[in-house]
C-alpha cells in the first residue's frame, strides 16, 4: 500500500506537467525569489553585456543573471544590489552577474578593482579565476590582477573568507593579503597602495556615492 502511494505521489506531478504541454495549458511552479540590481551613478562610459554578447549602454531597469559590467579608461560604476548593498567599479573593471536568487547573491570579478559594501549576516560571494570570497557585514576592495594570476584582498571593515576552488588553500582575514592563484600559490599579507592616484580617486568616488 505504501509503495504504491509513493509511486502515485511521484507520477501524479509528472503527468500533470506532461498533460500541461501536450495541451498548452501553462504550468504554474513557485518563483524563486530575486534581489534587485540596478545601475546607481556612473562616471564615464560603462556598459552591460548580455548572455549573448550584445554589449548596451546602462538603463534603469533591473540587471539579469550572466549580464557583465564593464568600465572603460576613466570610468566608475556603482551597482546598487537589493535595499543593503552596493558594489562599485574602478575603471577598466569586468564584473558578472552570477547568481541574483535572495541569500545567495554572488558576482564574478572579471578583472579589475571593485568596492563591496554588503550590510547583511547573509554573506556575499564573489568568485575569480581560482578563487571564491564569502564577504558580510562591512565594506571590502577585490583586485583581479588577471595577468599576474593574483587577486588582493583588502577588508576596511569586516571578515574576508577566500578559498581556492579545489580547497587547498584558504585564509580567514581583517588585513590585506595578496593571493597567487596557480602554482606557487600562496597567500601573503601586503600593504596595498591605495593612497596614490588613480586608485585613490576611485575610494574617494565611491566614498561619495555611500553619502547617497
Amino acid at each position: 500500500m505504501k509503495s504504491r502511494l509513493a509511486i502515485l505521489l511521484f507520477c501524479l506531478p509528472l503527468a500533470t506537467l506532461l498533460v500541461g504541454q501536450r495541451f498548452g495549458i501553462p504550468i504554474l511552479f513557485p518563483k524563486e525569489a530575486m534581489t534587485s540590481i540596478r545601475f546607481g551613478r556612473m562616471q564615464g562610459t560603462a556598459i552591460f553585456v548580455d548572455r549573448h554578447g550584445n554589449a548596451d549602454v546602462p538603463t534603469s531597469e533591473s540587471l539579469k543573471r550572466g549580464e557583465i559590467i564593464r568600465t572603460g579608461s576613466g570610468a566608475y560604476a556603482s551597482l546598487l544590489v537589493g535595499n543593503a548593498s552596493r558594489l562599485s567599479l574602478d575603471e577598466r573593471t569586468d564584473v558578472e552577474l552570477t547568481n541574483l536568487k535572495k541569500g545567495q547573491e554572488s558576482f564574478k570579478l572579471i578583472r579589475g578593482r571593485i568596492l563591496l559594501e554588503h550590510w547583511k549576516e547573509t554573506p556575499m560571494t564573489l568568485t575569480t579565476n581560482f578563487t571564491k570570497s564569502f564577504f558580510k557585514n562591512g565594506i571590502a576592495s577585490f583586485v583581479n590582477v588577471d595577468f599576474q594570476e593574483q587577486i588582493h584582498i583588502i577588508p576596511f571593515e569586516g571578515t574576508v573568507v577566500a578559498v581556492n576552488l579545489n580547497e587547498s588553500l584558504g585564509t580567514v582575514t581583517k588585513t590585506p593579503v595578496r593571493i597567487h592563484e596557480t602554482a606557487p600559490q600562496a597567500i601573503i599579507g601586503f600593504a596595498p597602495s591605495i593612497e596614490a592616484p588613480p586608485t585613490s580617486d576611485f575610494y574617494a568616488w565611491a566614498r561619495e556615492m555611500r553619502s547617497d
